[in-house]
């Protein structure tokens, strides 16, 4: 990958971060993971995160191949 293109995908995936962090229930709830646990699609990956009372928190950015389902997803303290 050249520096071009990754610049590219970290733009992307910082975009879908700074969308998340205003409208955290757009992504699909992935509650058969994880209690809480959220996913939306960035490029060729899926950021997984949990929403609190007041953020997101990343659990996890995957491409979307892997299988989530082999994560661990460990619950962070509630705020």
């Amino acid at each position: 990958m050249s520096n071009e293109q990754r610049a590219t995908y970290e733009s992307l995936i910082r975009g879908a971060l700074d969308i998340l962090s205003r409208t955290p229930h757009i992504g699909r709830p992935r509650h058969e993971l994880s209690r809480d646990l959220h996913s939306h699609p960035a490029g060729s990956h899926i950021v997984y995160y949990w929403v609190t009372n007041s953020s997101i928190i990343v659990a996890h950015i995957l491409h979307n191949r892997r299988d989530p389902g082999r994560e661990n997803w460990i619950i962070p303290n509630d705020e």
